[in-house]
């Protein structure tokens, strides 16, 4: 992987790696806004789960969202479209999320 992903990134890719935190969402971010520059950057039909935390009362999001691909391939090309791109006032931090594959984030994430 490219440097710019970070180490993270490469040891994650020596395993099974689907699905990837994005990190520094500008609160005011909808899940609209942010699912639209996806779909415009060619990943419309690539993800198999999306979750953009939002508080309950203020309905602004948490900063972060998960996102799950089917393959690593896929996982890395949107890593490297989406690390350090711009939206809003800030760039969007891509990692590794803690849970992998889809099984796992709808379980934890069922609501």
């Amino acid at each position: 992987l490219a440097a710019p992903l970070g180490e993270s990134m490469r040891r994650a890719s020596e395993t099974t790696l689907t699905t990837l935190k994005i990190a520094n969402i500008p609160r005011r971010c909808g899940k609209e806004e942010l699912l639209e520059a996806i779909k415009a950057a060619g990943f419309a039909d690539a993800y198999d789960f999306f979750y953009l935390p939002l508080g309950p009362q203020s309905k602004k999001n948490h900063g972060y969202a998960f996102i799950n691909f089917g393959d690593n391939a896929t996982t890395e090309r949107f890593a490297r479209a989406f690390s350090g791109y711009p939206l809003r006032a800030k760039v969007l931090d891509v990692t590794p999320a803690p849970l992998q594959g889809l099984a796992r984030n709808l379980e934890n994430f069922a609501t």
